[in-house]
């Protein structure tokens, strides 16, 4: 009796077990029916899961731009302007600065900022001025030396006239047989056959193709000397110059008369230059 009594309860205890246990599963099923299911979380850039981005949601950004590396144009390595250091997109010439015509520095480097000044003189920019704008004056004529209008035609060297060291005497215009070349019989083929050979065309006025007649007025004198020489029509200060050289390297004439007698004679004579 007491063997079918100790059964009944352990299998009464067995049953209350298993029904418990049902009752706590079919609590927790309904716990877990009423939670919705989570999704996983994507990150915001690449759209990946957490897990699977290799940056964890955090992908890098650009400095310049703001935009993540991946969208980035340049991949967060912005081109720099090499005049100012600047990227391109905030330099104000995107990278193009303006050159100086002159110098051919960028403009902020030139110490001009572009805009060389001018000689006021000859109109050249002070730097190729070869006076830096300050053109000196000529102390005979007082014009301004290499101007670009209205300059010292002798670029401040005028002939030196020389005064003859004898006492002053007459020197006459006309006289009853005027002064000639040494070998000139009145047709002055000795004097144009002298020029030709002595006379040394300037090269700065055969290459700028000047040509013309310098008038040179001198004295012979009573002796055939020549002195007082002087342009009296100018062509160009070059050609004045080569004129009155070679004819202050003359022979001496042979001198004219008055009545019978060796005077000084004023004479003119035009020197022709031409260029072949």
């Amino acid at each position: 009796m007491k063997r079918r009594v100790q059964k009944q309860c352990n299998l009464m205890k067995r049953k209350s077990f298993f029904i418990l246990v049902g009752l706590w599963l079919c609590f927790i099923g309904a716990a877990y029916a009423q939670v919705p299911p989570t999704k996983p979380k994507l990150c915001a850039t690449c759209g990946k899961m957490y897990v699977n981005c290799p940056y964890k949601g955090n992908h890098p950004k650009c400095a310049t731009c703001g935009k993540v590396k991946e969208k980035c144009s340049y991949k967060g390595n912005h081109p720099k302007c090499a005049t100012c250091g600047k990227v391109k997109e905030k330099c104000a010439y995107n990278g193009n600065h303006p050159k100086c015509s002159t110098c051919g520095k960028v403009k902020e480097n030139c110490p001009y900022n572009g805009n060389h000044p001018k000689c006021v003189t000859c109109g050249k920019l002070k730097d190729a001025c070869a006076y830096k704008g300050d053109h000196p004056k000529c102390s005979t004529c007082a014009k301004y030396i290499g101007a670009s209008s209205n300059a010292c035609p002798y670029d401040g060297k005028h002939p030196v006239v020389t005064k003859s060291e004898e006492p002053e005497e007459k020197v006459y215009d006309t006289v009853e047989t005027m002064p000639r070349f040494p070998g000139d019989n009145g047709d002055m083929s000795a004097l144009s056959a002298w020029l030709s050979s002595n006379l040394r065309y300037p090269l700065v006025a055969l290459e700028s193709g000047i040509q013309g007649t310098v008038w040179l007025q001198f004295v012979v004198g009573k002796d055939g000397s020549i002195r007082d020489v002087k342009v009296s029509k100018s062509v160009d200060p070059s050609l004045d110059r080569e004129a009155v050289r070679v004819v202050k390297a003359m022979p001496k004439w042979v001198p004219g008369t008055q009545k019978g007698k060796p005077v000084s004679v004023r004479y003119q004579l035009p020197i022709r230059f031409k260029s072949q």
